[in-house]
């Protein structure tokens, strides 16, 4: 009988926290899918001579060293929330484009530094990998070029 109750407990308990998640939209997460986050890698392009807009690659240091974008910071994702703050030159208001290997980790910083405050914000569409696939520059610290 007591087994019988146990296990009548814990699929009412996993019944109420999956019916939690249901039905339910998170409005950060239904913004952070919307295209006004995103940003083309053509844009970007037209975007890298003006030193107004930061971009930052959220890769590893590994990742980095093997290509990244000329103009960009690299600022792992996993430290972002600590790192951003010691850089003076970026205003919560600064337009900020963030970018890794294919967009996964770009999100999960544009998350990460809406909720620190910044408002401009765009995550790069496909990552360096779309960039590759343009043939556009990229800086490669083994080659010594950028």
């Amino acid at each position: 009988m007591k087994r019988l109750l146990g296990i009548s407990i814990i699929s009412l308990m996993s019944l109420i926290m999956l019916s939690g998640c249901g039905g339910q939209t998170d409005t950060n997460v239904a913004q952070l899918d919307s295209t006004s986050n995103t940003i083309s890698v053509n844009e970007v392009l037209q975007k890298l001579n003006d030193p107004s807009i930061k971009i930052i690659d959220v890769r590893t240091q590994n990742e980095y060293s093997d290509e990244h974008i000329s103009s960009a910071l690299l600022i792992p994702v996993d430290i972002i929330a600590a790192e951003i703050g010691k850089y003076s030159d970026i205003e919560k208001n600064s337009e900020i484009l963030v970018y890794c290997r294919s967009g996964n980790r770009s999100m999960q910083a544009l998350k990460i530094l809406n909720s620190l405050g910044y408002t401009n914000v765009k995550s790069m569409n496909g990552g360096i990998l779309a960039w590759d696939s343009e043939g556009y520059k990229v800086c490669k610290e083994k080659d010594k070029t950028c």
